[in-house]
């Protein structure tokens, strides 16, 4: 059993073994694969700032102007 063992530990492991081949004219690089990380993160940014933007617009306007200010209101700026 011991031995068993050690054979089983002792086998080489590839690390990486892509499905398919990549398509003509393109290099499979999977130390360093293309990210959309910055452009994600821009994104995400962008849009939490235009909801805030928006969201304290409605608040201003439910509270200064209708002077009313609802359970879904408050709920919502959990």
């Amino acid at each position: 059993m011991v031995s068993l063992m050690s054979s089983v530990q002792s086998a080489a492991v590839p690390i990486f073994t892509p499905a398919l081949e990549p398509p003509p004219g393109v290099e499979s690089n999977p130390e360093h694969p293309q990210t959309l990380k910055g452009v994600s993160s821009i994104a995400v940014s962008i849009c939490c700032i235009l909801t805030t933007i928006f969201f304290a617009a409605r608040c201003y306007c439910r509270y200064w102007i209708k002077n009313t200010f609802i359970f879904e209101d408050g709920t919502s700026a959990l």
